[in-house]
């Protein structure tokens, strides 16, 4: 609903092998979703299972950032529920639409139908099935010279609906850091490509005022989070 009126979304950064009770505490915290870490952390698939259906009802909803683009994990992620799916280090137009390949159901994708295994969508208006494919949000991250230069067929790419422009791995990949001209002509080559596709930019939570940033990764826990209500 945010998204639909323009509105800032944050998050909280859970560890997938993190306790449900940590996840739940998370989910209830004032933030719109949940960034369960699939790509830096031991969790697996069976853990955020545990960690999702723990609170089916949470007041944020459920997200991850899995490895890559690939069917395994998409499917896996779908299939438990996530409604926020962030694909990280796209390097190329040809890796974000495997992205949205594997997230979609036919005609929009190739995901398969299978029985969900996490949360219960059987009760959604209109059918799970019908409806995923308008209620799912999938953010690619763009962490590298080569996404760099795919940025704006990467952005304009139908079924992405937001980009994430990679502070630590733009400057990991270039060598570039925060501050230096270079790196933020970097930052500044995501921000155009975002908008002008009109797509949802992205950032880590200290960015949330930096002008267009729209959606932010929120920091690890649920003690000290940012409280997504608060902003407008």
């Amino acid at each position: 609903l945010k998204m639909m009126h323009g509105g800032k979304i944050t998050s909280i950064t859970i560890n997938g092998n993190d306790t449900p009770a940590n996840y739940c505490a998370a989910a209830n915290s004032g933030v719109d979703f949940i960034w369960t870490e699939m790509q830096h952390s031991g969790g697996t698939w069976d853990g955020v299972q545990k960690m999702w259906t723990a609170c089916p009802f949470s007041k944020a909803v459920h997200g991850v950032r899995i490895p890559n683009a690939n069917e395994f994990d998409e499917q896996h992620a779908m299939d438990l529920g996530a409604l926020w799916l962030e694909v990280p280090t796209v390097r190329s137009l040809a890796e974000a639409q495997e992205a949205v390949k594997w997230a979609y159901y036919p005609p929009m994708g190739g995901r398969s139908l299978g029985s969900m295994t996490g949360v219960n969508f059987r009760d959604v208006p209109g059918g799970y099935r019908q409806t995923i494919n308008n209620n799912l949000v999938l953010t690619v991250m763009i962490e590298t010279l080569s996404g760099l230069a795919d940025a704006d067929k990467i952005a304009a790419l139908p079924g992405i609906d937001a980009v994430f422009a990679a502070s630590s791995d733009l400057g990991n990949h270039a060598g570039y850091k925060a501050g230096d001209p270079d790196y933020e002509r970097e930052i500044n080559i995501v921000h155009d490509a975002a908008m002008r596709a009109h797509k949802y930019l992205c950032g880590p939570y200290n960015w949330v005022d930096r002008p267009d940033f729209k959606c932010f990764q929120g920091p690890g826990g649920h003690i000290n989070a940012p409280a997504g209500s608060n902003l407008n």
